[in-house]
């Protein structure tokens, strides 16, 4: 892919992914006796793409979580679809639950309309069918690892009694043999508390193919964990369950990346449930290849939903990194770069190996120090670079609040350098600012502050660098979004309203 298609295609990702929320609303509704009637524990606090949609538990349930994927050997586009659907309800109806909500990642072969349209009206129809609500999703153009058109996981929202047959700790796991569907499915249960429950969706794209070159498969996990959580605690909400479908293709060690998922979410405190099924040559990679998508299903204080994390004038940003690696996103114009550079088989040259422990570095998961800084007041927003880097994932939402930062502007307030593995592979690209537009550059997150100097200090206790960059401000010209300095010297702006 080249590097001017790959951002066509993020452009063509944000126009499909505001089609997809548009089709996914109309299941948020149904008619009863002719009349539009809302989901009585549903709650749109925010629509469209990007939305929120908030499930209010009663008080003699539990909440359920699991995902899904399709049939797949249905070659059929709208069938496959909507069979995604149909596993959810099977799934949830065989532990006597009440699915409330589903959410999607759809990793396709490409964002064309025409396929994105179907799968989005098929899902669509089987939701208004079985009743129940698209709550939330995610697409990814995976481009030629996705073998067929597109795969998709789904994962389930349901209640659940409090005195359950199947419960055995809460919060926690368990599993049961569908007779039925004869599959054994995995479930995580927690107890909202009275909280509003909402879910955000994700995959790790196509990083996993660096992963399978240097057999690192559980590796995989860190980044489903980072781009699910740390999108989770941007709201200033608290992960309960985290659920993913492991697709797999081949000899993939999946034991080990459900032991490695189970094992991180202790530590976390959290519920980890992955699923796995062997889709055959519906996907395809390097060696062996291997896809981990879902959603992560959190409970978020009442206050907090009504108050969303956000910067203020005067503001502090600062700058975050840890070990260095490429994060999860943009990924696909490396893996074809260092093709071009070194060959098909580049990762058994010495060469190779050397970008190889930068590439198949995980993604550092923030959400233990973001919970950490917004718990202490230590933090107004918070920010990870994943798609769209530092137009999409900050100038954007700082515009939203029309404010403006100059990156940089002091000379001890420039951002970190980027790897010399990142800058090498920069020097490959039409411009500076492009891979400002689709790769973290030396900076995973940034956090905005009005007390810089304690939030620098928490920070550096999770073993990570921080530093202030820049100081928001609302400007009387009317400027808004990011002006930053490059690695190279070069000045980008992103005004983040494009």
């Amino acid at each position: 892919m080249k590097e001017e298609q790959y951002m066509l295609d993020i452009k063509e990702k944000d126009k499909m992914s505001q089609l997809l929320a548009e089709l996914a609303s109309e299941t948020q509704s149904f008619n009863f006796f002719g009349k539009k009637t809302s989901f009585p524990y549903l709650d749109c606090v925010i629509p469209g793409k990007n939305g929120i949609n908030a499930i209010h538990v009663p008080s003699n349930s539990l909440c359920v979580v699991y995902s899904q994927g399709g049939d797949s050997k249905e070659k059929d586009l709208v069938k496959y679809s909507q069979s995604v659907v149909k596993n959810i309800i099977n799934a949830g109806n065989s532990i006597q639950s009440e699915i409330v909500g589903i959410a999607n990642v759809i990793d396709a072969s490409s964002t064309d309309e025409g396929l994105v349209r179907v799968v989005g009206e098929s899902l669509r129809d089987a939701a208004k069918h079985y009743r129940v609500p698209i709550l939330n999703g995610e697409l990814a153009n995976l481009g030629k690892r996705v073998n067929c058109e597109c795969n998709i996981t789904s994962t389930g929202i349901g209640f659940i009694s409090r005195n359950s047959q199947f419960l055995k700790k809460v919060p926690g796991s368990f599993s049961y043999y569908d007779e039925k569907s004869e599959k054994e499915n995995c479930f995580g249960v927690f107890d909202p508390k009275g909280k509003p429950v909402i879910i955000n969706s994700d995959g790790i794209g196509t990083k996993t193919e660096f992963y399978e070159r240097f057999e690192k498969y559980s590796e995989g996990v860190i980044d489903f964990f980072a781009m699910n959580l740390d999108d989770c605690i941007k709201l200033g909400a608290t992960p309960q369950v985290i659920s993913g479908l492991i697709e797999y293709s081949g000899n993939v060690p999946v034991e080990d990346i459900i032991n490695r998922a189970n094992s991180k979410a202790k530590e976390l405190g959290i519920v980890s449930i992955m699923q796995d099924e062997n889709v055959g040559d519906r996907i395809k990679g390097y060696f062996s290849p291997f896809n981990i998508s879902g959603s992560v299903v959190s409970t978020i204080d009442v206050r907090r939903l009504a108050s969303l994390p956000s910067p203020r004038p005067g503001d502090s940003l600062i700058s975050i990194r840890g070990k260095p690696n490429p994060r999860s996103n943009g990924i696909t114009v490396k893996r074809e770069l260092m093709e071009r550079l070194f060959g098909r088989h580049w990762n058994n040259l010495d060469e190779g190996k050397i970008f190889g422990k930068y590439l198949a570095e995980p993604s550092t998961i923030f959400y233990p120090v973001f919970k950490e800084l917004f718990d202490a007041g230590l933090a107004t927003s918070v920010y990870h670079m994943s798609g769209g880097a530092f137009n999409g994932k900050l100038a954007k939402p700082i515009a939203r609040h029309g404010l403006y930062v100059e990156i940089g502007k002091n000379s001890n307030e420039e951002l970190f350098d980027p790897d010399w593995r990142e800058v090498l592979m920069a020097s490959y690209c039409s411009s500076i600012e492009s891979c400002y537009e689709k790769w973290p550059m030396g900076n995973e997150g940034f956090v905005t502050t009005s007390l810089p100097g304690s939030a620098i200090a928490m920070i550096c206790e999770h073993d990570l660098e921080a530093k202030v960059v820049g100081k928001l401000e609302k400007r009387s010209d009317g400027k808004t979004g990011i002006k930053l300095k490059a690695f190279n010297g070069k000045e980008i702006i992103f005004n983040g309203l494009g």
